[in-house]
């Protein structure tokens, strides 16, 4: 059935006072002959009170929350290429250090940039020689210093430090104590304890020993600071991470830096309590491990229930504004089209006292009020404009259900401003003289569409759906997904994308401490003999061999061969052990023995 209507408008006096400004200069006129009345000189006033007072609340609005909000997800992740540097100076077109994490493609590295300098051997050691020496510093210096925003000489004299302080487990080379060059494998024993930094603050261990990173220490008691009981590897962890600890003393002081500002912008902690099966001994003990509100707040913008309420709040919003809109060009067509008062007048008056309706009704306009009413409407719709866009990134920063609902609530009294002056400031005899005039009948084009006012209303509506699901999907696409990753990353340190979760995973830790560790001191009692470590050759499965003369060459396939499958241990081993991987021991009775032995009992 095709339903048809007359193409016109009818333009009713409202409870604004947009309304009130419109309709009280021309019955002014025909009730006191002359529109310059106080009545119409307060209409003037509250257009004028009603602009301050949104204006101001949706600047205040703007700048201490949706641009705060907006500030501190720049801090977190990086969405543009400018900022404030966090670690110090930095020249044009590097990192800029203004955020905690970056991106690299569809990875986030969120580690501060000493930690992010150990996983990088290869840009350290320029000649792969296996040693990195000062002068490779200062060559690659300027470069480093760009990309990682940390002075790689800094690092370097961390690493250096670390191993002379351990000189009475570990023996030093004589160019390590002068601070010429580090080898490999000291690089190797001073990463461990760096990289365990990167966890930020102690609260972070219950987190490390639950997700089975000491698990190879445990089992193979490979490492002596770390011990082989749980309450021996929490210590060592607590000991690294604690404020005073080993990472805040000897690490540089952009690590500091970005320790208070995680903690800060990673919010509160929660904690949860587990319990963990030592791997040998199965004792079982607990712990905590800490979550923090900044991640768990973005965890609950993922879920359907969550975008499902955003999409209903932003969609009435959205509505409301459509509302408005469709009232300003109603005005808009109204100062267009409507007669003038001269026009009005061929026929009758301009403006007619109804008797029997005890009413006013109005033919015509004067051209100068039709020309303040149209700059009104004009500052009406860029004021309507500017709080729809405020509106929805306000909205949009929410990360809870409460924060929507007040939020949306504070809008809707923003926008209701002018209805709550108009309420609260007129006398109830002028309300009564513009709200009762009869309506106006604005005749438009006979278009098929305006002939089809229901059609029109559907199309809105589909319209506001379609925009909103775009933009929510575009707003998850730009910052909802990024910071996310982000924040998994830099409070949590998981994530499928997160580099650090993913280099320094369980299997890494595993590895370290059962095989990498043991192998330093293989390495540096061949360097103590006046031998050399040098590179292992690329092929895959490569065993040990002999290399150069006064040379051993070393593969982690040699002692880290892949095939990975359970094996027992005093009788419950196998019950325990996570890691498929064969056992891998030092020559017995000795830290520092030469070569290794695969069990394959």
């Amino acid at each position: 059935m095709d339903d048809t209507e007359e193409p016109e408008l009818l333009l009713s006096a409202s409870d604004d006072v947009y309304s009130y400004f419109m309709f009280v200069a021309p019955t002014e006129a025909k009730k006191e002959g002359t529109a310059n009345t106080m009545d119409t000189w307060i209409a003037y006033f509250l257009i004028a009170l009603n602009l301050f007072f949104q204006g101001l609340l949706l600047y205040a609005v703007f700048n201490r929350v949706v641009l705060k909000t907006t500030q501190w997800r720049s801090r977190i992740t990086e969405f543009e290429g400018s900022g404030i540097a966090l670690f110090g100076e930095v020249g044009e077109g590097c990192n800029t250090g203004s955020s905690m994490c970056t991106i690299d493609g569809d990875d986030v590295t969120c580690a501060p940039p000493s930690v992010q300098l150990t996983s990088r051997w290869d840009e350290l050691d320029l000649d792969g020689d296996g040693i990195w020496t000062r002068e490779e510093v200062m060559t690659a210096r300027e470069d480093l210093k760009c990309k990682y925003v940390v002075d790689p000489l800094e690092v370097f004299d961390v690493i250096v430090k670390t191993v002379v302080n351990r000189e009475k487990i570990i023996w030093v080379h004589p160019e390590v104590k002068a601070g010429n060059m580090i080898h490999k494998p000291y690089f190797t024993y001073a990463a461990g304890d760096i990289i365990m930094c990167g966890y930020g603050n102690k609260d972070m261990c219950g987190n490390v020993m639950e997700r089975g990173f000491f698990d190879g220490a445990l089992e193979h008691n490979t490492v002596s600071r770390v011990g082989n009981t749980m309450n021996s590897a929490m210590k060592y962890c607590y000991e690294l991470l604690k404020p005073g600890g080993f990472c805040d003393v000897t690490l540089p002081s952009t690590y500091s830096v970005w320790k208070i500002v995680s903690t800060q912008e990673c919010q509160d902690p929660e904690y949860d309590k587990f319990t963990k099966v030592h791997p040998i001994t199965e004792v079982t003990k607990s712990f905590l491990q800490v979550d923090y509100d900044a991640r768990q707040a973005y965890e609950t913008t993922k879920t359907l229930l969550f975008r499902t309420f955003l999409f209903i709040v932003l969609s009435i919003w959205a509505l409301s504004m459509v509302y408005n809109f469709r009232l300003i060009s109603i005005v808009a067509v109204w100062v267009m089209i409507f007669p003038s008062s001269k026009e009005a007048a061929k026929t009758g008056e301009p403006v007619v006292y109804l008797e029997d309706e005890d009413t006013y009704e109005i033919r015509g306009i004067d051209p100068l009020h039709r020309i303040m009413v149209g700059i009104i409407t004009v500052v009406r719709m860029g004021m309507l404009l500017t709080l729809a866009g405020i509106g929805f990134c306000m909205l949009l920063k929410c990360t809870s259900y409460m924060d929507l609902i007040m939020d949306a609530v504070s809008l809707v009294f923003i926008l209701d401003i002018a209805s709550i002056l108009y309420a609260q400031t007129l006398r109830p005899q002028i309300r009564d003289q513009t709200e009762s005039l009869k309506p106006m009948v604005l005749r438009l084009s006979p278009t098929w569409l305006n002939k089809r006012p229901a059609i029109k209303d559907l199309l809105w509506i589909f319209a506001v759906f379609t925009i909103v699901v775009i933009v929510i999907w575009y707003h998850y696409s730009t910052t909802i997904n990024p910071m996310y990753k982000a924040l998994e990353c830099a409070c949590a340190r998981t994530g499928e994308n997160c580099r650090e979760a993913t280099v320094f995973s369980a299997d890494f830790w595993y590895k370290y401490w059962s095989v990498e560790t043991p192998k330093v001191f293989a390495d540096v009692a061949v360097l103590k003999g006046g031998g050399q470590v040098v590179a292992a050759a690329p092929a895959a499965a490569a065993a040990l061999a002999p290399g150069p003369a006064g040379a051993w060459t070393w593969s982690p396939a040699a002692a880290f061969h892949a095939e990975r499958h359970p094996r027992s241990h005093h009788g419950h081993h196998n019950h325990h052990h996570k890691h498929e991987w064969h056992k891998v021991t030092v020559n017995p009775g000795t830290e520092t023995a030469s070569e290794y032995m695969v069990d394959r009992q």
